[in-house]
């Protein structure tokens, strides 16, 4: 799948969802064990851009946390998670969901809230995982 794809459809599924301000797409390399963003859909300016992507190690941060078993997490307030790294702008909740791919975690979808404790164990069904299907 080509990031110009995945991008399109991560603003197709996430703009002005209410469950996002601001959400980034981590995309693991081919044989790498790293997570880059690659893509972004955000509320704000530049609104649908990657800057100054960073690079996180699978089993590092909250995101690389979420790719190891590829299992999704919430997190309502982030202070309390050491996990937590912080890219553009400090958030207090955010949504970490696993992308699959034919059977493969290929990357991480990262939905950001600047409103502590946002996401919920009510948060909408089906965001336990992601499923690209062709």
């Amino acid at each position: 799948m080509s990031v110009k794809r995945m991008s399109g459809n991560l603003h197709g599924k996430l703009a002005g969802h209410p469950c996002t301000e601001d959400a980034v797409m981590h995309r693991t390399g081919n044989e790498t064990q790293i997570l880059q963003q690659k893509a972004a859909c955000a509320l704000r300016p530049p609104f649908n851009s990657v800057v100054d992507p960073i690079e996180i190690a699978i089993g590092n941060g909250i995101g690389g946390s979420v790719a190891q078993p590829g299992m999704a997490e919430i997190i309502p307030d982030t202070p309390l998670d050491n996990r937590y790294i912080v890219d553009d702008a400090y958030r207090l909740s955010v949504l970490l969901v696993p992308v699959i791919n034919n059977r493969k975690m290929i990357g991480v979808i990262n939905s950001k809230r600047t409103q502590k404790d946002f996401n919920t164990a009510k948060t909408p069904a089906g965001t336990h995982h992601y499923r690209q299907h062709r």
